[in-house]
């Protein structure tokens, strides 16, 4: 990757990095840009809640919605996927696939410090779709800088057999200055 000076004519060479390596961290660092700035995973994406303790007492790291009504389940990974990031997930959109909108938008006022009300009227008015369409389908998307051939296998298996799940490279590089540049 270059970053382009336009006025020079000139490109620089980027170096790719390892999150660790610069010393981020997924929770405080990549967590918090995903949060501030879904469209990073391509596109809209109206962020509902953040490390949202499920039924079973496990953390999701960001759930969204998407412009259909859809839930999305958004699993981070620092460096690497590990070997069953795919699972983790699709454990997490079991228990989000039975919430009613009335939890829903109870998550999304805790998060958002506000009433159901409003929250349910951000809601409303984000998604191109009929609010009955809320939460009819879900959807997984995994983020990392890289990922296992094992998570990779089973997201295409998934995805063959009709489960809406995809794997976002997230690849950190710098500049020769150390700025911080994000694929």
């Amino acid at each position: 990757m270059f970053k382009v000076n336009i006025n020079e004519k000139k490109l620089s060479k980027l170096t790719p990095k390892g999150f660790s390596e610069l010393g981020l961290k997924e929770r405080f660092d990549i967590q918090e840009w995903i949060e501030k700035t879904p469209e990073i995973l391509g596109e809209d994406f109206l962020i509902i809640g953040k490390e949202v303790i499920l039924p079973s007492g496990k953390r999701l790291d960001l759930l969204a919605i998407d412009k259909q009504g859809s839930l999305v389940i958004i699993e981070l990974k620092r460096d690497d996927s590990g070997e069953s990031a795919e699972w983790q997930a699709i454990k997490y959109a079991s228990y989000c696939a039975n919430f009613l909108p009335d939890e829903i938008y109870n998550y999304f006022s805790l998060y958002l410090g506000s009433t159901e009300s409003k929250a349910q009227q951000t809601v409303e008015e984000f998604i191109d779709s009929d609010l009955e369409n809320l939460n009819k389908a879900q959807r997984i998307v995994l983020a990392s800088r890289e990922f296992n051939s094992e998570v990779i296998s089973a997201v295409i298996w998934l995805r063959e057999f009709g489960v809406d799940i995809q794997c976002t490279r997230l690849a950190p590089y710098i500049d020769s200055s150390n700025n911080l540049f994000i694929n």
